[in-house]
């Protein structure tokens, strides 16, 4: 099954969406890695959120797996474009959440980031998750734009060509 055909794109495109790949890629793993490697922090954060504790106790967990996950589609270029929706649909929930905490809509206002992403203040931190998405539907493009989908995506037998 092939999901990504970077030989389709030029070498300009080709460029921009390895440099688009490895922002997420640097995102991500840092944040991932960030979350496990201070997890007592991360478990804290993670409780103070909206979420029932059954369910931080899981997402303190889940959320650097999913994110390692997509790091690990991002750096594969047949799995690139699958990596850039994810990432894209990640950082556009994270800022959705954002939006909704930041305009009262939990009745608390909190914020489980850590590192340099929890320095910031929300206006900061929603314009960069926000410049992310911006960055991860531009490589949805240049992709799509490049023809980068392949139309005999199958479960299996030959692929057509074109």
């Amino acid at each position: 099954m092939v999901l990504f055909d970077v030989g389709r794109l030029d070498c300009k495109a080709q460029r921009r969406l390895q440099w688009i790949a490895a922002a997420f890629v640097l995102l991500l793993a840092y944040a991932a890695l960030s979350k496990l490697m201070n997890y007592g922090v991360a478990r804290r954060a993670m409780l103070v959120q909206v979420f029932s504790r059954e369910m931080a106790l899981t997402l303190v967990w889940l959320v650097p797996v999913v994110e390692l996950l997509v790091v690990l589609l991002l750096l594969f270029v047949r799995t690139r474009l699958l990596g850039l929706w994810l990432a894209t649909l990640l950082m556009l929930s994270f800022s959705v959440y954002l939006i909704i905490a930041h305009l009262g809509g939990f009745g608390k206002v909190p914020c489980g980031c850590g590192g340099i992403l929890g320095k910031m203040g929300y206006s900061v931190h929603l314009v960069f998750n926000l410049c992310f998405v911006a960055l991860g539907v531009w490589g949805i493009v240049i992709a799509i734009k490049g023809n980068l989908i392949d139309k005999s995506v199958h479960l299996g037998g030959r692929r057509s060509e074109k």
